[in-house]
């Protein structure tokens, strides 16, 4: 599914296959230039090299076999770090557990802690988050996931993990992961960490 298929089916409200409400900045999902290292769902475009472009994986249940998952993940590099089996159910995990685990689990453990929902958690339609409170969630959230407080490095660290940010909309500052979706944490078993000087690709214009 094509983001601009999805932004059609947020004119309806809603993603048919998932109930995951969606909303048309997955038409064209802007990153700022942090120049950090990220793989990225490429595309290949003449003369400009690959080009990112936001694929759906919402329709893959927990259950879906093993091959239909890699079919779908059509990039994949020998180098970069799994997020592996752990992530899926983060959220039932003590938080002495989470703070072992990579990225995708911590963020899942998070967001589902309702107590931290004024501080930092999913957009309405599940597809990205968003931290609301970057003050209260440098004091009272990192702390207890991180061992480094700093807000400049979990940014860091995030878009490390492939996810990229909203520039504009209603959904400014979010960041999204075609593979980290409220909802479906046995996709971020999936996602990958690249070493630092690999560069995400571009997003494919329209």
């Amino acid at each position: 599914t094509s983001p601009a298929a999805l932004a059609a089916a947020a004119a309806s409200g809603q993603d048919g296959s998932t109930g995951i409400h969606t909303t048309q900045y997955i038409r064209r999902g802007e990153e700022g230039n942090d120049g950090s290292g990220m793989r990225g769902t490429s595309k290949a475009t003449s003369g400009k090299g690959p080009r990112y472009v936001y694929r759906d994986f919402s329709h893959i249940t927990e259950d879906a076999p093993g091959h239909i998952v890699m079919n779908a993940l059509t990039t994949t590099t020998s180098t970069s770090t799994t997020a592996g089996g752990e992530d899926g159910g983060a959220a039932t995990k003590s938080i002495g557990e989470i703070r072992h685990c990579k990225l995708p689990a911590k963020l899942e453990h998070m967001l589902s802690d309702s107590s931290l929902s004024s501080i930092v958690g999913w957009m309405p339609h599940g597809r990205a988050w968003k931290v609301f409170k970057p003050k209260e969630f440098t004091e009272q959230v990192l702390p207890r996931y991180f061992e480094s407080s700093n807000y400049n490095s979990f940014i860091r660290l995030v878009n490390a993990w492939s996810f990229r940010r909203m520039q504009s909309g209603p959904d400014s500052n979010a960041y999204y992961h075609e593979l980290f979706l409220r909802g479906r944490p046995h996709l971020c078993s999936q996602m990958k960490r690249l070493p630092k000087k690999a560069r995400k690709a571009p997003i494919l214009k329209d």
